[in-house]
């Protein structure tokens, strides 16, 4: 038997584990492989500084939505403004940083407003996936926000409107023994200000020495359907990719007014997480000169240029691992002192105590 219930118990009881005793069980869930499981939503608001601490209550947790609580006659166009510059990054076991660029999910999903309540949807389940406590065998992860002084003085606090899953015991032993290994959708980027860029025939040359497997760029202007012209070219200006206004039109996905997203293999959508969604992707960890040239009907002010790139997460023999290249520092750049080739470190993989460890 399977019942749906509607939990009215205290914070206090969730936080003991109460609710995963009320879980129910029965012949049909075996007989139909329904897990023995229940949900359960929750926020988790910084303490007076920049972070937030989502602490055990739960097997696994899933953040949706970054919650605002505004301060009053704050000014919306401002605020939002600053939240743009803002990145959200998740801590891992206190050293791996998944970041999360607020500009983009605001992009892909419009803010919602409530009262006094601005809400961001984070896409957490499609750039990282869920995060089980019992797996990962910690205690606390961390979220951080990195423009927090600045968004102080709009907000009273922040959180994260999280979906909670409680698992029964046969499920919790699976995911405290199981040692597993997962790609996700890394987000990383490069921003110029163009105001003061002329170019002949307003074609304009990024270098983009992104790392690892690419399935493709997110490419964001303020004149982005004037967009006339793609060109991708790797290895000494080798031509990988050539899109005319035509293709863009029909083979890029259009976010908005501002945005596109332009896929490396159109057949393959941005929120696919499965690894074949990589098929016909760009691995540029192994290109030591790649240049997106991007040509316009006329000037542009500025380009945001978001690669969803990948990264293996994985635990082995009960450790976390997060697998990746040489390290890339996302952030703005200028425009006329732009690297020309990659710089590259020796990195390499070693067995060390029968663990994998990642050298650099």
């Amino acid at each position: 038997m399977i019942i749906l219930f509607i939990n009215i118990m205290s914070e206090r009881e969730i936080a003991n584990g109460v609710i995963s005793t009320l879980v129910a069980q029965g012949l049909m869930n075996y007989r139909a492989k329904v897990k023995n499981i229940a949900h359960e939503y929750a926020t988790f608001y910084n303490s007076n500084n920049s972070k937030i601490i989502i602490n055990r209550v739960c097997d696994i947790v899933m953040p949706e939505h970054l919650e605002f609580i505004m301060n009053n006659n704050y000014s919306k166009e401002k605020f939002i403004t600053e939240l743009k510059k803002t990145v959200l990054t998740l801590i891992l076991c206190d050293e791996h940083k998944i970041i999360f660029p607020i500009n983009l999910l605001i992009n892909l999903s419009e803010p919602i407003y409530c009262k006094n309540k601005i809400y961001i949807k984070t896409y957490f389940n499609t750039f990282f996936g869920n995060l089980s406590f019992t797996s990962i065998q910690s205690d606390t992860i961390e979220f951080l926000l990195n423009n927090y002084d600045n968004l102080s003085c709009y907000i009273q606090k922040f959180g994260l409107v999280c979906k909670l899953t409680y698992a029964d015991r046969p499920e919790q032993i699976m995911l405290a023994n199981n040692d597993f290994e997962r790609v996700f959708q890394e987000l990383s980027y490069i921003e110029f200000n163009m105001k003061n860029i002329v170019t002949d025939n307003n074609t304009y040359k990024f270098h983009v020495d992104f790392e690892s497997l690419s399935k493709g760029f997110f490419i964001e202007s303020n004149c982005i359907n004037n967009l006339s012209e793609i060109i991708l070219t790797i290895q000494n200006d080798q031509e990988r990719f050539f899109l005319n206004k035509f293709l863009i039109q029909t083979k890029c996905v259009k976010i908005n007014e501002n945005m596109i997203y332009f896929p490396f293999n159109c057949d393959k959508s941005f929120d696919d997480t499965t690894t074949d969604s990589y098929e016909g992707g760009i691995n540029f960890s192994r290109l030591d000169s790649s240049r997106l040239i991007l040509t316009f009907s006329k000037q542009i002010d500025y380009i945001k240029i978001y690669n969803l790139g990948s990264k293996m997460f994985e635990r082995i023999k009960k450790k976390i691992y997060v697998h990746e290249s040489n390290h890339f520092h996302s952030g703005e750049r200028n425009y006329n002192n732009q690297p020309t080739r990659k710089m590259f470190t020796c990195n390499c993989l070693k067995k060390n105590n029968n663990n994998l460890h990642l050298k650099k």
